[in-house]
């Protein structure tokens, strides 16, 4: 399996950016940055690194632009602020890697650690059962999930505010989620991060976006420990 990470960017702190790129790199095998408006200098880019400019398209338009970009069978989205675990991340593809792909499952979740400038500040993300992500999102954004479950979902949806959307239109579809318990990135605790600058009104056409799918029968979110090959709860 291949997979692609991408990291969508808006004026960035370059050492927090080339950081999250270096994370990534021991296990990626495409890493697609997308300058989404900067109207700041951009930082200069290796040959390693497949780069996107293009006008600002916000949060999802951004996103669809890397992913379309991308080659990889999976898709990790990476903040330009996080910091990927490239530990776990390489056991997330041995796991993977291990199944023939008719028996990959369409989304590999996992729990995000947290950290500020000072100290790591807790976990999120939690294997929920699908009624739950219908009321709440549960699924951290860098999740890794297939390209193509991205493709015959329509991609990211441009008028809500979040991936919370997306996941639950893959649930709705009858994806299969499985949950890795390690946590594969590390997330910087911002006042001024992406998600803090969502409006209410962006959230509530999100919420009502959401409640428009329909929740699939049986549908539920696997520990990957049931198929015996990686981890233990």
């Amino acid at each position: 399996m291949n997979l692609s990470t991408v990291i969508v960017s808006h004026n960035p702190n370059r050492d927090w950016l080339y950081a999250a790129i270096d994370s990534a790199r021991d296990f990626s095998d495409q890493i697609v940055v997308v300058n989404n408006g900067s109207t700041e200098r951009f930082p200069p880019m290796s040959l390693h690194v497949e780069h996107v400019q293009c006008d600002r398209l916000g949060y999802a338009g951004g996103t669809n632009l890397g992913i379309e970009t991308a080659v990889g069978d999976w898709i990790m989205l990476l903040d330009d602020d996080d910091l990927a675990v490239p530990e776990v991340c390489r056991e997330l593809k041995n796991a993977l890697a291990a199944l023939t792909p008719r028996d990959w499952p369409d989304v590999f979740a996992f729990p995000i650690s947290l950290f500020d400038s000072q100290h790591a500040a807790g976990t999120w993300g939690q294997p929920a059962l699908p009624a739950s992500l219908y009321q709440v999102n549960t699924i951290p954004n860098s999740s890794w999930f297939r390209r193509d479950a991205w493709k015959d979902a329509g991609g990211f949806r441009l008028d809500v505010a979040s991936d919370w959307h997306f996941w639950a239109t893959l649930m709705s579809r009858g994806c299969v989620f499985d949950w890795w318990p390690a946590c594969a990135v590390r997330k910087r605790v911002r006042t001024d991060s992406f998600s803090t600058t969502w409006t209410p009104q962006q959230l509530a056409a999100t919420a009502a976006a959401v409640a428009t799918l329909a929740q699939p029968p049986g549908a539920e979110i696997i520990h990957h420990a049931r198929r015996g090959i990686g981890a233990t709860l």
